[in-house]
């Protein structure tokens, strides 16, 4: 993912606080691109039975919480942590934005997908190529 810089009206440079969870959902065939990524052997059984729709992969058969949030957190490991935006602030440190987001839906039995484009040359087609 390519470097930003963001300023003000006034051309100064500024920091951006990203909260990926208020991102865009994922249209549905880029999450039946991601997918794959998804699928480790310690929940395949789990992934074989899903209902894809935009922002949300459902689980038709019973997955208890525990299991969605194993999901959830191996998702965040290794696949939000590859997709990192670095915001270049004109000095100091960049900061590392984390434009893919995975979280638990609110009836606990789906994951969301959202994703923030950070820039015109950071889409979720260059993300998912970076996956």
């Amino acid at each position: 993912m390519k470097q930003i810089q963001m300023k003000n009206e006034k051309g100064e440079l500024i920091g951006l606080v990203l909260e990926p969870e208020n991102g865009d959902n994922i249209s549905s065939d880029n999450i039946k691109k991601i997918i794959p990524h998804i699928k480790n052997e310690s929940f395949t059984k789990n992934m074989n039975n899903i209902q894809i729709c935009d922002g949300l992969i459902s689980f038709n058969n019973q997955i208890n919480e525990s299991d969605m949030k194993e999901i959830i957190n191996f998702c965040v490991d290794n696949l939000s942590e590859k997709i990192i935006v670095e915001q270049n602030m004109g000095w100091g440190p960049n900061i590392r934005h984390r434009p893919l987001y995975f979280g638990l839906n609110k009836e606990k039995n789906s994951i969301k997908l959202k994703f923030t484009e950070l820039g015109d040359f950071n889409s979720i087609d260059v993300a998912i190529n970076e996956l």
